[in-house]
């Protein structure tokens, strides 16, 4: 994870290095990371790579890039599926 992270912020980019989470930057194929999320972000943050969680920003006056929690669509099920209960 370290060197991945490593590896995004030495790469060359007009508008810099943007991190979008999905559902796999856990490492998540066996069931247990070897790495948290915060140790991840903290990570990313180290090489100066981007984040967006919830957001969309403009880059470079050129275009936009959007960024969603993946955790999101999790907490919105759980969130019908009480309503529903109720």
């Amino acid at each position: 994870m370290v060197n991945a992270c490593n590896s995004l912020g030495k790469a060359v980019s007009k508008y810099g290095v943007y991190y979008i989470f999905g559902n796999d930057y856990l490492h998540n194929y066996g069931g247990n990371p070897y790495y948290s999320t915060e140790e991840f972000i903290n990570e990313l943050r180290r090489n100066n790579v981007n984040i967006l969680k919830d957001e969309t920003v403009m880059v470079g006056d050129k275009f936009y890039i959007t960024g969603r929690d993946r955790m999101l669509r999790f907490m919105i099920k759980k969130v019908q599926k009480n309503c529903l209960q109720h």
